[in-house]
């Protein structure tokens, strides 16, 4: 999030030491209510060793000149935001310097005046506790006094433990570090992607509704009834064809077996033979009247003679013979 051009702001500067993860776009807060944001984080360029943080403010929050910008931690895996402490007289001026300081996550989640009530508390329990374990300490032999020598042990046990822990700690702070950064910037990520993941959200509901109103499960059963009605056809007209494939094994079985004409011209050569020459004369006479019509026919108008017929060179019927022959 940059600057905001449509809403008049002004811009103050803060020098830290070290901005432990402060990014662009991370909220300014007083008393708990945003009035501006983060508007860019980068190397100081006449001091290396510190960050020029550049604050955005509207102008209709009045800024006083002593104001202290702190960057806390409002949460272990939340990202950074500053707190403005207003002090002084009114006002600061657009392009100002304030001052900043960084609280860590302790100082963060509890303020230093929370911090000295729970101090004095702290102060006056352990008072009251250490004058009992003395007046139970003085009395050797007793079971306070053994109760007393287990606890000193304790807490010599506790003592080697805590630096152990100070020591591992002290090793993995920047593996620990990095972590948090990490968990903020993901945090940051989802902050931001906030409106996508909300329009894909909203495209699942509209997918969702979509296949409801589109009574899914009625055109399902419509297109089993279809299916069920093609296949019931499909298996009619299987059990049609097979009673016509078994009407044709029928009649081809009775052919093998010499039964009828077709099968009898299968099994009987002879039979065969005599059709066979029957088509051929059939076809000589066929071809004999269409070339010689007057041989078999004669129709005299006037009584006239008829005449013999004479058999032509070329007779077919005489030179298929001959061929035969």
């Amino acid at each position: 999030m940059g600057k905001n051009l449509l809403k008049p702001a002004n811009t103050f500067f803060v020098k830290y030491g070290n901005v432990d993860g402060l990014r662009a776009s991370n909220p300014v807060r007083a008393n708990g209510v945003q009035i501006g944001s983060v508007l860019s984080v980068e190397i100081d360029p006449d001091n290396y060793d510190s960050v020029l943080v550049t604050l955005d403010i509207p102008r209709n929050v009045s800024i006083p000149k002593n104001s202290i910008a702190t960057i806390v931690s409002p949460s272990p895996i939340g990202g950074k935001e500053i707190i403005m402490l207003f002090e002084g007289e009114c006002c600061a001026e657009e392009g100002d310097f304030l001052r900043g300081q960084t609280y860590g996550l302790l100082q963060s989640t509890v303020s230093p005046a929370e911090m000295d009530i729970y101090m004095d508390k702290l102060k006056k329990g352990f008072g009251g506790l250490i004058d009992t374990l003395s007046a139970v300490a003085s009395a050797k032999g007793t079971d306070g006094h053994n109760t007393i020598a287990d606890l000193q042990a304790t807490i010599s046990n506790m003592a080697t433990i805590t630096k152990q822990l100070d020591f591992l700690l002290a090793k993995s702070s920047k593996n620990l570090n990095a972590t948090f950064q990490n968990v903020a910037s993901i945090s940051d990520n989802l902050k931001n992607k906030n409106d996508e993941i909300s329009g894909i959200i909203q495209n699942t509901e509209s997918v969702v509704t979509g296949f409801k109103e589109a009574n899914l499960s009625e055109r399902i059963v419509s297109l089993e009834s279809n299916v069920g009605e093609s296949l019931k056809k499909m298996d009619e007209t299987l059990k049609n064809a097979n009673e016509a494939f078994e009407n044709l094994n029928s009649i081809l079985d009775k052919i093998n077996r010499g039964e009828g004409l077709l099968g009898q011209l299968t099994q009987d050569k002879d039979l065969y033979d005599r059709v066979g020459r029957v088509s051929h004369n059939l076809d000589l006479l066929l071809q004999d009247l269409r070339l010689n019509p007057k041989r078999y026919i004669n129709v005299s108008v006037f009584g006239k003679k008829q005449k013999d017929y004479e058999v032509p060179e070329d007779d077919p019927a005489f030179t298929n013979q001959e061929n035969k022959n």
